[in-house]
């Protein structure tokens, strides 16, 4: 049996368990450890500025973090999981934004690579939507098998309502 299958909803921008007939569905164990290493949240590094503007390493910085990374490499030998995506909850929209988008997706999904799950992932980050330069941010995440074939091929855009304010 798979995993639990996640399943991206655009509509509400954000991810959810899949329900068949009532019951958890599973399956799809790779769309759903991309989906759970893009949308829960790593902690932030002790040199990340936090959406509050504040420095991360600051005393009472709240530096979040996944509750399943909790203790987890001496727990179960596995490292964090989750993206630092949450960071740029306040930024606005410009080139920098959408690079760190790419940046932080990409250090996200790297340990497919070093799993040896896949040969290359490809992360790309596009303003989409109304107005110049787009009120959306999307990453378009491919992920390439040991035979180049694509794999794995999705677009996640998400509203980026303080973005479209600040514009």
């Amino acid at each position: 049996m798979g995993d639990i299958r996640a399943r991206w909803n655009a509509d509400k921008g954000s991810v959810d368990w899949e329900v068949v007939a009532g019951a958890l569905a599973s399956g799809g164990d790779l769309e759903t450890a991309v989906l759970l290493s893009l949308f829960t949240w790593a902690r932030a590094r002790e040199d990340d500025i936090l959406p509050d503007g504040r420095p991360a390493r600051a005393a009472a910085a709240d530096r979040k973090g996944w509750w399943g990374n909790l203790d987890g490499e001496a727990l179960h030998g596995q490292r964090e999981i989750g993206s630092r995506l949450w960071l740029l909850a306040r930024e606005t929209r410009s080139e920098r934004t959408r690079t760190r988008a790419a940046d932080y997706a990409r250090e996200a999904l790297r340990w497919l690579v070093a799993d040896n799950i896949a040969a290359a992932v490809h992360v790309t980050a596009e303003w989409q939507g109304a107005g110049d330069g787009g009120d959306r941010l999307a990453l378009l995440v491919s992920v390439i098998d040991r035979e180049g074939a694509t794999i794995f091929d999705r677009r996640y855009a998400w509203a980026w309502a303080e973005l479209a304010e600040a514009a």
